[in-house]
């Protein structure tokens, strides 16, 4: 596996000392980075899904907001 050396900040590095060691729930803090990797990467997949969602329902209501509006107006047209 390759290896990396990289700067961090105080913050990251209590929340690592957290994660690892004694009582943590990984064994190593190469554990947790590789699993906060993993987990940022699905995430991200998963984001971008509900982004998409979001994007489709937006778009179907709009449509329905459409057709709505058409039908107020065939309805003010009906009562003249």
């Amino acid at each position: 596996m390759p290896r990396l050396t990289v700067t961090i900040t105080e913050e990251q590095a209590e929340l690592l000392e957290e994660k690892t060691g004694d009582g943590g729930e990984y064994e190593s803090k190469s554990e947790a980075v590789r699993h906060f990797i993993t987990e940022y990467e699905l995430l991200t997949e998963r984001v971008d899904e509900l982004q998409q969602e979001r994007d489709r329902l937006e778009r179907k209501l709009t449509a329905t907001n459409e057709r709505v509006d058409e039908v107020t107006e065939l309805l003010g047209s009906a009562r003249l």
